[in-house]
């Protein structure tokens, strides 16, 4: 599946914006406080509420004031995020169509609510031409309908309590075909959060999937240990070409507590030593590699400043290996925000999108669609040679 438009309204700094053509690797760049973070609150926000609720997702993202909190501010109305995807990228046929998801919060009596939410297909009689669009399920409040038969049109009365999605409710039920891809898309949303002194912590189980914040990295690399030698042995390759001194990464179990350590071995030593001991650059690209090489695959992953802490040299390889995982046949979508040049210099113009703030409200520019960086573009000239001349902020 891959997201190919979204639209947010009155979430904190996107007050009105539109992100249209997005590509399977999508950059955000922009100055600190632009709202590249906020992208990825979105897509957290979805998470949480199809796990939970509308205003149990607001309360963790805006805590007590939860609605209002998150509401951009000055604003009247309701939060509204709209979805464009298919759910086979690269596809054009009519099989394959652009599919609509539409979700409009609101509150009341400091609750917050689903005032509409709706999933609508291309009408059938259009045979996947650009028009007109019906809508699969469409509820407001907890009342609604889904078609159960597109043939007779035929539709079906549900209700669900007003603060939860409709979309997971029908999901659940199991009935309703349509609605699992979404569901099964944003419940396995991936936003790394990668944090250096959790990522050197011991862990305690073998596991195969990398947590947000990379504090079970040692269960996972004991997972590929035993049952992907092969996954393994290429992230340490890879690695490898990045740190030429670097010979093996293993793991080992304390005998006493069970617990399993990262160790590290240099080619010109014998013994090895402790992730504790290990530069953070190291650490983070090996997360980012287990992230993005385990057997366990994202359909979206979002990773927020991937330079920090690593050496200049190495980021471009780094952007290449996130743009790998999106073309390698059983990968996913991923968004990227940064604001290294050396990162935006192995960026396509086509994969970037500039974020700013104006009257203190966030815009959204795709930089393919700028005429002066398509012109800077043709004659050769880098993204990051762009954002370091400050170009960017001439848009």
């Amino acid at each position: 599946m891959k997201i190919e438009y979204i639209r947010l309204k009155n979430f904190k700094a996107f007050k009105d914006v539109e992100m249209e053509d997005i590509p399977d690797f999508c950059v955000l760049v922009g100055a600190n406080g632009t709202g590249k973070t906020t992208l990825f609150q979105v897509f957290n926000f979805l998470k949480d509420a199809l796990e939970s609720s509308v205003d149990t997702a607001l309360r963790k993202l805006g805590g007590s004031r939860k609605f209002k909190e998150v509401r951009s501010r000055n604003t009247k109305g309701a939060i509204e995020i709209e979805l464009r995807y298919k759910t086979k990228p690269g596809s054009t046929n009519s099989k394959n169509p652009l599919i609509h998801y539409f979700l409009k919060i609101n509150e009341e009596n400091d609750s917050a609510y689903v005032e509409k939410e709706y999933l609508s297909y291309p009408h059938p009689s259009r045979k996947g031409k650009s028009g007109r669009y019906w809508r699969y399920i469409d509820f407001s409040k907890g009342k609604g309908r889904i078609v159960v038969s597109q043939k007779t049109k035929t539709r079906q009365k549900r209700t669900f309590n007003k603060d939860y999605l409709a979309l997971n409710g029908l999901a659940i039920d199991g009935r309703y075909k349509k609605v699992q891809p979404l569901v099964k898309f944003i419940k396995n949303f991936h936003v790394s959060d990668i944090r250096i002194d959790k990522a050197r912590s011991d862990s305690y189980d073998n596991e195969e999937e990398l947590s947000p914040t990379g504090d079970n990295l040692a269960g996972v690399i004991g997972f590929l240990h035993d049952k992907h030698k092969d996954v393994l042995k290429k992230i340490i390759s890879i690695l490898e070409e990045c740190i030429s001194h670097l010979d093996k990464v293993n793991v080992k179990e304390n005998k006493i507590d069970g617990s399993i350590a990262l160790e590290f071995k240099e080619k010109r030593f014998q013994k090895p030593f402790l992730a504790k001991f290990v530069s953070e650059g190291t650490i983070k690209l090996l997360a980012y590699l287990v992230l993005l090489y385990t057997p366990h695959r994202y359909p979206l992953i979002c990773v927020e400043e991937p330079e920090n802490q690593i050496y200049p040299k190495f980021v471009q390889d780094l952007a290449e290996e996130f743009r790998f995982y999106t073309e390698s046949e059983s990968g996913g979508q991923v968004f990227v925000t940064t604001h290294s040049p050396e990162f935006l210099n192995a960026v396509e113009i086509e994969e970037a999108f500039y974020l700013e703030k104006k009257w203190g409200y966030t815009t959204v520019q795709n930089l393919s669609k700028n005429k002066q960086v398509k012109e800077q573009g043709d004659n050769d000239a880098k993204l990051g040679e762009l954002w370091n001349e400050g170009f960017f902020g001439q848009l």
